[in-house]
């Protein structure tokens, strides 16, 4: 979802001398490199059944998402020709709304729900890649993250490779 509305909200490309490089590829790398930096400073402290920063975020941005596509859905509904497109994106954003929900509150299927998403987001993104639409960095450390001990066991469980 991040990577579709980089490619809607951004240009194309960034022009340099020699090289034209992506600005979701640049901001991949910002937010990499924030993110070492500030681990390198601040050593995280995982104890049991506290909720992870990462799983936060995701929480919320799986919420907001639900919520966007629901006000969509909304106002699809009164386009005469594919308002009942509205009931389908009504659908899936009450599902992200309640996919952000369980994965505040630590439950099992929305880590397997998230992480066949961000399978999913891999596949999508190698497949827009020769096209310069692709950009599937988000989505493996996505697919890293859920899979970290501390991830999961916050959810109640390991996960078996």
């Amino acid at each position: 979802m991040v990577n579709a509305l980089f490619a809607v909200l951004a240009a194309s490309s960034i022009s340099l001398d020699l090289v034209s490089l992506e600005i979701g590829v640049v901001l991949d790398i910002v937010a990499g490199s924030l993110a070492l930096i500030y681990w390198s400073y601040h050593k995280p402290d995982y104890v049991a059944n506290a909720r992870p920063l990462g799983v936060s975020i995701t929480a919320v941005e799986s919420g907001l998402i639900g919520i966007i596509l629901v006000v969509e859905a909304i106002i699809l509904l009164f386009l005469p020709v594919v308002g009942i497109l509205g009931v389908l994106v009504g659908a899936v954003g009450v599902g992200f709304f309640k996919l952000g929900k369980g994965l505040w509150d630590g439950k099992g299927w929305a880590q397997e729900i998230m992480m066949l998403l961000s399978v999913i987001g891999i596949i999508v993104s190698l497949v827009l890649l020769p096209r310069g639409e692709g950009n599937p960095i988000l989505s493996l450390f996505q697919l890293w993250y859920l899979r970290r001990p501390h991830v999961s066991q916050f959810f109640g469980g390991e996960i078996s490779c």
